[in-house]
């Protein structure tokens, strides 16, 4: 397994325990609408970081023959991811009526945690 498919492994398992451990901090207020909020969150926050990997994915791949179309295609796949969040927010706080906070805490919380994942590292894709 090449060094690329084990930072995305670990990029992905460090969101995703991050973004389990406030919906865990959350079912201790039991409350339905909060439990939905916080669970949209962390839907959220997956789709966010499973965007990420298959961009880098394609990139790498198009950047093997040329390097420019790689770049190319990591700032598409970054436009394209925050406009994709941005809606899934507008969805979640306007139509759903999610509980703000619920909703963004466990996004946060996984986007910090990839602080973790880049220590020593000189580029996101080392």
């Amino acid at each position: 397994m090449s060094s690329l498919n084990i930072q995305r492994q670990k990029t992905f398992k460090t969101q995703a325990i991050a973004g389990v451990l406030v919906v865990a901090a959350y079912t201790f207020f039991q409350d339905a609408h909060l439990m939905q909020s916080v669970v949209y969150g962390y839907a959220l926050g997956l789709a966010s970081v499973l965007l990420l990997v298959m961009g880098v994915k394609i990139a790498d791949k198009k950047s093997e023959s040329d390097p420019k179309q790689g770049m190319l295609v990591l700032y598409a796949s970054a436009v394209l991811r925050f406009v994709f969040v941005a809606v899934l927010f507008i969805i979640g706080l306007s139509w759903l009526n999610f509980d703000p906070l619920a909703v963004v805490a466990p996004f946060i919380v996984m986007q910090i945690s990839q602080i973790f994942n880049l220590r020593g590292k000189q580029r996101l894709t080392d």
